[in-house]
Protein backbone atom coordinates (compact mmCIF):
# COMPACT_ATOMS: atom_id res chain seq x y z
CA UNK A 1 0.00 0.00 0.00
CA UNK A 2 2.87 2.23 0.69
CA UNK A 3 4.51 1.71 -2.26
CA UNK A 4 1.59 2.44 -4.40
CA UNK A 5 1.15 5.62 -2.39
CA UNK A 6 4.70 6.56 -3.38
CA UNK A 7 4.52 5.91 -7.19
CA UNK A 8 1.35 7.79 -7.02
CA UNK A 9 2.93 10.94 -5.67
CA UNK A 10 6.07 10.47 -8.19
CA UNK A 11 3.71 9.86 -10.93
CA UNK A 12 1.91 13.29 -10.27
CA UNK A 13 5.04 15.28 -8.92
CA UNK A 14 6.17 14.56 -12.66
CA UNK A 15 3.14 15.43 -14.12
CA UNK A 16 2.93 18.76 -12.13
CA UNK A 17 7.08 19.15 -13.34
CA UNK A 18 5.71 18.49 -17.02
CA UNK A 19 2.93 20.87 -16.48
CA UNK A 20 5.18 23.68 -15.26
CA UNK A 21 7.56 23.30 -17.77
CA UNK A 22 5.01 23.28 -20.79
CA UNK A 23 3.65 26.54 -19.33
CA UNK A 24 6.75 28.26 -18.98
CA UNK A 25 7.86 27.47 -22.01
CA UNK A 26 4.95 28.65 -23.79
CA UNK A 27 5.19 32.02 -21.85
CA UNK A 28 8.95 32.15 -22.65
CA UNK A 29 7.70 31.83 -26.89
CA UNK A 30 4.94 34.17 -26.47
CA UNK A 31 7.51 37.10 -24.92
CA UNK A 32 10.28 35.84 -27.97
CA UNK A 33 7.39 36.06 -30.69
CA UNK A 34 5.63 39.67 -28.88
CA UNK A 35 5.86 42.78 -29.78
CA UNK A 36 9.65 44.13 -29.05
CA UNK A 37 9.53 47.46 -27.45
CA UNK A 38 12.07 49.78 -26.30
CA UNK A 39 15.40 51.39 -26.99
CA UNK A 40 17.51 47.95 -26.11
CA UNK A 41 16.00 45.98 -29.10
CA UNK A 42 16.73 48.94 -31.14
CA UNK A 43 20.40 49.48 -30.09
CA UNK A 44 20.85 45.65 -31.49
CA UNK A 45 19.34 45.71 -34.26
CA UNK A 46 16.56 42.98 -33.18
CA UNK A 47 13.05 45.50 -34.46
CA UNK A 48 14.06 45.58 -38.20
CA UNK A 49 14.35 49.22 -40.13
CA UNK A 50 14.29 50.64 -36.37
CA UNK A 51 18.02 52.11 -35.11
CA UNK A 52 18.82 55.23 -33.49
CA UNK A 53 22.03 57.34 -33.12
CA UNK A 54 24.10 59.09 -30.25
CA UNK A 55 24.24 62.65 -30.08
CA UNK A 56 26.94 64.70 -27.80
CA UNK A 57 25.94 68.16 -26.56
CA UNK A 58 28.08 70.30 -24.59
CA UNK A 59 29.13 73.69 -24.98
CA UNK A 60 30.71 73.45 -28.67
CA UNK A 61 27.12 72.95 -30.27
CA UNK A 62 24.56 74.77 -28.03
CA UNK A 63 24.86 73.65 -24.81
CA UNK A 64 25.64 76.59 -22.56
CA UNK A 65 27.53 74.19 -20.06
CA UNK A 66 29.19 70.72 -20.36
CA UNK A 67 28.13 69.85 -16.75
CA UNK A 68 24.98 68.07 -16.29
CA UNK A 69 23.71 66.75 -12.54
CA UNK A 70 20.44 65.52 -13.78
CA UNK A 71 18.57 64.95 -16.87
CA UNK A 72 14.46 65.42 -16.98
CA UNK A 73 12.12 64.45 -19.81
CA UNK A 74 9.19 66.26 -18.58
CA UNK A 75 5.42 65.04 -19.51
CA UNK A 76 5.20 68.65 -21.54
CA UNK A 77 8.00 67.59 -24.14
CA UNK A 78 10.83 69.24 -22.72
CA UNK A 79 13.97 67.98 -20.92
CA UNK A 80 15.84 69.71 -18.77
CA UNK A 81 19.16 69.69 -18.03
CA UNK A 82 20.36 71.03 -14.24
CA UNK A 83 24.04 72.08 -14.00
CA UNK A 84 26.32 73.89 -11.87
CA UNK A 85 25.92 76.85 -14.17
CA UNK A 86 22.23 76.73 -14.22
CA UNK A 87 19.20 75.11 -15.52
CA UNK A 88 18.34 74.81 -19.48
CA UNK A 89 15.60 73.88 -21.10
CA UNK A 90 15.77 71.95 -24.28
CA UNK A 91 12.88 71.61 -26.76
CA UNK A 92 14.27 69.07 -29.00
CA UNK A 93 15.47 72.17 -31.56
CA UNK A 94 17.27 74.84 -29.38
CA UNK A 95 18.74 74.83 -25.81
CA UNK A 96 17.44 78.01 -23.16
CA UNK A 97 19.03 78.55 -20.02
CA UNK A 98 16.47 79.68 -17.31
CA UNK A 99 17.01 82.85 -16.04
CA UNK A 100 19.60 83.23 -13.63
CA UNK A 101 17.86 84.41 -10.76
CA UNK A 102 18.50 83.50 -6.86
CA UNK A 103 16.20 80.36 -7.46
CA UNK A 104 18.41 78.87 -10.61
CA UNK A 105 21.32 79.15 -10.06
CA UNK A 106 22.34 75.77 -10.04
CA UNK A 107 20.78 72.60 -10.28
CA UNK A 108 21.98 68.72 -8.26
CA UNK A 109 17.83 66.75 -8.58
CA UNK A 110 14.84 66.97 -10.81
CA UNK A 111 11.52 65.42 -10.40
CA UNK A 112 8.03 65.60 -11.62
CA UNK A 113 5.45 64.48 -9.43
CA UNK A 114 1.69 63.42 -10.41
CA UNK A 115 0.23 66.79 -10.85
CA UNK A 116 2.85 68.10 -13.10
CA UNK A 117 4.87 70.19 -11.44
CA UNK A 118 8.60 69.98 -11.41
CA UNK A 119 10.75 69.88 -8.06
CA UNK A 120 14.40 71.18 -8.59
CA UNK A 121 17.10 70.69 -6.02
CA UNK A 122 19.34 72.49 -6.26
CA UNK A 123 23.37 72.28 -4.81
CA UNK A 124 23.09 74.94 -2.34
CA UNK A 125 20.08 76.93 -2.24
CA UNK A 126 17.20 74.21 -1.25
CA UNK A 127 14.37 73.52 -3.14
CA UNK A 128 11.85 75.45 -6.44
CA UNK A 129 8.93 74.20 -7.79
CA UNK A 130 7.69 75.03 -11.01
CA UNK A 131 4.00 75.22 -11.81
CA UNK A 132 3.23 74.83 -15.37
CA UNK A 133 -0.05 77.06 -14.73
CA UNK A 134 2.16 79.85 -15.14
CA UNK A 135 2.20 80.87 -11.78
CA UNK A 136 5.72 82.12 -10.31
CA UNK A 137 8.07 79.26 -9.51
CA UNK A 138 7.77 78.63 -5.91
CA UNK A 139 11.35 78.54 -3.65
CA UNK A 140 11.55 76.68 -0.90
CA UNK A 141 14.43 78.97 1.49
CA UNK A 142 16.62 77.77 4.66
CA UNK A 143 13.06 79.24 7.05
CA UNK A 144 10.98 76.32 5.12
CA UNK A 145 13.46 73.79 7.15
CA UNK A 146 13.55 75.23 9.90
CA UNK A 147 11.64 73.19 12.87
CA UNK A 148 9.46 74.80 15.68
CA UNK A 149 12.46 75.76 17.58
CA UNK A 150 13.75 77.66 14.81
CA UNK A 151 16.67 75.28 14.55
CA UNK A 152 18.00 74.30 10.28
CA UNK A 153 16.74 71.05 10.11
CA UNK A 154 17.91 70.16 6.73
CA UNK A 155 20.80 70.94 4.40
CA UNK A 156 20.66 73.34 1.92
CA UNK A 157 22.10 70.45 -0.69
CA UNK A 158 19.18 68.37 -2.53
CA UNK A 159 19.98 64.96 -3.51
CA UNK A 160 16.66 63.47 -4.16
CA UNK A 161 12.73 63.55 -4.80
CA UNK A 162 10.04 61.26 -4.25
CA UNK A 163 6.06 61.34 -3.98
CA UNK A 164 4.01 59.16 -2.04
CA UNK A 165 0.49 57.97 -2.45
CA UNK A 166 -1.20 61.22 -0.41
CA UNK A 167 0.98 63.52 -2.98
CA UNK A 168 3.41 64.28 -0.23
CA UNK A 169 6.85 65.24 -2.01
CA UNK A 170 10.09 63.45 -0.13
CA UNK A 171 13.87 65.74 -0.25
CA UNK A 172 16.45 64.08 0.23
CA UNK A 173 19.27 66.30 1.04
CA UNK A 174 22.69 65.95 2.66
CA UNK A 175 20.98 66.03 6.42
CA UNK A 176 18.33 64.19 6.06
CA UNK A 177 14.80 63.84 4.65
CA UNK A 178 11.81 66.17 4.55
CA UNK A 179 8.75 66.56 2.76
CA UNK A 180 6.04 68.99 1.03
CA UNK A 181 2.41 67.89 2.13
CA UNK A 182 -0.34 68.83 -0.22
CA UNK A 183 -0.61 72.42 0.97
CA UNK A 184 3.31 73.36 0.28
CA UNK A 185 4.34 72.86 3.88
CA UNK A 186 7.89 71.39 4.86
CA UNK A 187 7.04 69.02 7.45
CA UNK A 188 10.90 67.50 8.68
CA UNK A 189 11.46 64.45 9.76
CA UNK A 190 13.18 63.31 13.13
CA UNK A 191 14.35 59.77 12.74
CA UNK A 192 17.79 59.27 14.12
CA UNK A 193 18.67 56.31 11.08
CA UNK A 194 18.34 59.66 8.68
CA UNK A 195 18.98 62.69 10.55
CA UNK A 196 22.51 64.02 9.54
CA UNK A 197 22.75 61.70 6.36
CA UNK A 198 22.91 62.00 2.79
CA UNK A 199 20.08 61.13 0.92
CA UNK A 200 21.10 60.18 -2.47
CA UNK A 201 18.13 58.42 -3.61
CA UNK A 202 14.46 57.96 -2.36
Amino acid sequence: MKKKKWFLAAGMSLIVCVLLFTILRTVSVLAEDGPKIGGGYAATGDIPGVGYFAQLYDWENGLPTSDANFVLGTSSGYILIGGYSGIIKYDGTAFEQMKPTDIFTNGRAAFEDSRHRIWIGTNDNYVAMIDDTGAQPRHFLARDFTDANGKLRAASSIRAFAEDGSGNIFIGSTDGVAYADSNLNIVLIDDERLNDRTIVDL
